[in-house]
């Protein structure tokens, strides 16, 4: 199509053409077979590419009322053609996308046409050269609907094409959909390969179900002193104050302080797993909590897992409404040496009680004279404090000094307050996020060990006294009273 250097009527004829469609949306691939064979036949197609801005941002500026599903089918097959030029920016599609899932009942209602079709144009965007400047937002989309969307396929390959996204180079992820384009291995067909538009690529986005485990989390053990040292280095160091339960208190105006709980685990391979799933990558870790305790966990994306290497560290970061035990859900998507996607679940992730605990949070180099201070302050406040929410216990049991020494070695090292063996008396403190304490003031008498408790969540105590007796389960004797 040549204009000779006529401007204005290249405008204008670009006009008329996004009028006509904003009447007539099931034109699209009339228009779109006009922008394909003008690039066939011109070396240097600006004026297509300035149709395919024309009807972009057509589509961006009509009302709500336009995009019915009908029309919005229409509508996609535009976008999905816009996404795969280059010279076009894509953010205001990705924003538009986003909109329209956010604010309509596409993902309740499910519709499988729809949701491929979305997935379509995140498919061109995938490959598009400036993905680098929209990664944020296409991330958010593709995670919006792996999440919300009512309708397994989509959702599977929504976080199939969040993998990509996240763990390849633009490079090798272009280089991945290519090869389902081209075809590539024979692959097991799915209910996706019915409507999808190339075959090659719905079998490349078949994500298949492992019969048994694949994949673990176990717990790495740290000490008290580790956890301790790495949230001291959290916290910014104050100056020299009269009153550090200001100073403590103070620390909690800070959004977020003292808000989560950090686990470690080692992604390893389960027992006798086929030797398919030695070598997996792109690995997607999925969590789903049993109760509303906590607060949604994040997905988290590891590279690899080799059944002959080192088993990386995942770290889980825990975000407690209430600092109890809970049990993790989790499950995995990952890809194998012959490119297939799999889903797995893990065995489920148990928190023990103990495992919430975190040293009082203050600054580093804090003296002990000021932790005790704040130790004693918070004491006061839950023996005198609100009975709705406070409360005071005694746990009681026998044991040598020796065992004494090692008990409080094992669990209390890095909880200690103060550590006073000459009297036979220690001060440990038990941080629970969000903002929650239990104190224990521990004495030697003659006839059996006095553990006192103070706590300034009440609910708390069970958790307490099953931990106390679990610890001291070697002891002949134990006694509770609250």
């Amino acid at each position: 199509m040549h204009f000779s250097g006529m401007e204005e009527l290249s405008e204008k004829v670009i006009d008329k053409l996004c009028d006509m469609y904003s009447r007539h949306s099931r034109l699209a691939p009339n228009l779109i077979g006009l922008v394909n064979r003008i690039q066939e036949h011109l070396d240097d197609p600006v004026w297509s590419v300035k149709l395919l801005i024309g009807l972009q941002k057509c589509i961006m500026e009509m009302p709500p009322p336009q995009l019915t599903i009908h029309n919005l089918s229409w509508h996609l097959k535009v976008l999905k053609r816009v996404a795969k030029e280059g010279q076009i920016t894509q953010r205001n599609t990705i924003y538009l996308l986003l909109n329209i899932l956010i604010n309509s009942n596409l993902c309740e209602r499910g519709n499988w046409q729809v949701g491929n079709a979305v997935l379509a144009v995140c498919r061109n965007l995938l490959e598009h050269p400036s993905i680098d400047q929209v990664f944020i937002e296409l991330a958010d989309l593709l995670q919006y609907i792996s999440v919300h969307y009512d309708g397994m396929d989509i959702k599977d390959h929504a976080r199939f094409y969040y993998t990509l996204l996240t763990n390849l180079s633009w490079e090798k992820r272009t280089g991945v959909l290519a090869k389902g384009l081209d075809g590539g291995r024979a692959k097991e067909r799915s209910h996706s390969a019915i409507m999808a538009e190339s075959e090659g690529i719905a079998s490349n986005l078949t994500v298949h179900k492992t019969n048994r485990h694949v994949l673990q989390l176990i717990k790495v053990q740290e000490k008290a002193s580790q956890r301790s040292s790495e949230r001291s280095e959290l916290l910014e160091t104050t100056g020299e104050a009269e009153n550090w339960l200001e100073v403590y208190q103070g620390q909690f105006q800070t959004p977020g302080f003292g808000s989560e709980v950090t686990l470690r685990y080692n992604l390893t391979h389960a027992k006798d797993t086929d030797p398919l799933f030695d070598k997996v990558f792109t690995i997607c870790l999925h969590f789903e909590l049993k109760d509303s305790n906590y607060a949604k966990v994040n997905d988290i994306h590891v590279p690899c897992v080799f059944s002959d290497r080192k088993p990386p560290v995942v770290i889980v970061k825990l975000k407690p409404f209430q600092p109890y035990p809970t049990t993790l859900c989790v499950s995995a998507i990952f890809t194998t040496q012959d490119g297939r996607s799999w889903h797995s679940r893990l065995p489920d992730v148990s928190v023990s009680f103990p495992e919430i605990f975190l040293p009082l949070p203050l600054p580093p180099n804090t003296s002990c004279e000021c932790k005790e201070q704040v130790f004693d302050h918070i004491w006061e406040a839950a023996a005198s404090g609100n009975p709705d929410k406070s409360a005071i216990s005694l746990f009681c049991f026998k044991t040598a000094d020796e065992s004494l020494a090692d008990l409080i070695k094992t669990h209390f090292q890095g909880y200690l307050i103060t550590d006073q063996q000459s009297k036979r008396s220690w001060k440990v403190l038990f941080f629970l996020p969000p903002m929650c304490h239990v104190l224990l003031k521990i004495t030697q008498t003659e006839d059996a060990i006095q553990v006192s408790i103070a706590t300034d969540n009440w609910e708390l105590l069970p958790f307490v006294n099953s931990y106390l007796q679990n610890i001291t389960d070697h002891c002949s004797t134990t006694v509770t009273d609250g």
